[in-house]
């Protein structure tokens, strides 16, 4: 686990409401602020607006996935995984789990915006796994999002009922990503960003679901750069 050096808080308000996040050297941060919610096996519903001061000092909760539950530390095949990934770190998984982290420069305005898609397979992955850490992008005047989206079944399960219900099959994964773009292109200002200069990056099972995704991301009107990263 990286150490992080916190200097202290800051406010900041949003459309969405107000957020309390993280001082550090180079930047600031706002982990789990919530862009969506969703009940299972339904699709997200964007975040508009809450009461209060939200806390967003650490992140929020992942997808629950099989690596919440094993460990794999006697599996040989699993062990760069874990050293890399998560080694001494602690996560909280639940299924309200649709959540940004945020990064940003300590003078941000109409900054580049980078949002980052974890892979993991489609069954698997955290937003807040060591690498996913914006502060070097920031301390370069980039805006950094980082995304936790719906997993394995919860996220990509479909079914003859859910096909009556939307008429269209489940991949409420996918839907969440698109949720989470379309939340940034809307209130990224706030946070200093310019919502018509995003990079899109996403690992290795993301960048597949990118180039083989259906109509809704090929003719996104997002005016976004894709970039595929592996």
């Amino acid at each position: 686990m990286v150490e992080k050096k916190i200097l202290g808080s800051v406010t900041l308000e949003t459309p969405c409401g107000v957020l309390k996040g993280n001082e550090r050297e180079n930047c600031f941060e706002f982990l789990g602020v919530p862009y969506a919610r969703a009940g299972r096996f339904e699709y997200a519903a964007a975040v508009e607006s809450r009461d209060g001061v939200l806390d967003a000092t650490r992140p929020g909760p992942a997808c629950p996935q099989n690596r919440a539950w094993h460990e794999h530390l006697e599996d040989p095949t699993r062990r760069f995984y874990k050293r890399e990934f998560r080694e001494g770190s602690v996560f909280s998984y639940g299924e309200d789990c649709l959540n940004l982290n945020i990064f940003t420069p300590k003078e941000a305005e109409n900054c580049p915006v980078v949002i980052f898609i974890h892979g993991g397979g489609f069954d698997s992955g955290i937003n807040s796994e060591d690498p996913f850490d914006g502060a070097g992008l920031a301390a370069r005047g980039i805006v950094t999002v980082f995304v936790n989206y719906r997993l394995g079944p919860l996220g990509w399960l479909t079914h003859e009922e859910i096909q009556k219900r939307y008429g269209r099959d489940g991949n409420f994964g996918l839907d969440d990503q698109l949720t989470a773009i379309r939340w940034v292109k809307k209130n990224i200002a706030a946070f200093g960003g310019d919502g018509d200069n995003i990079t899109l990056l996403a690992s290795p099972c993301r960048a597949v679901r990118r180039t083989r995704a259906p109509t809704g991301w090929n003719s996104w009107p997002l005016r976004a750069v894709k970039a595929l990263r592996s």
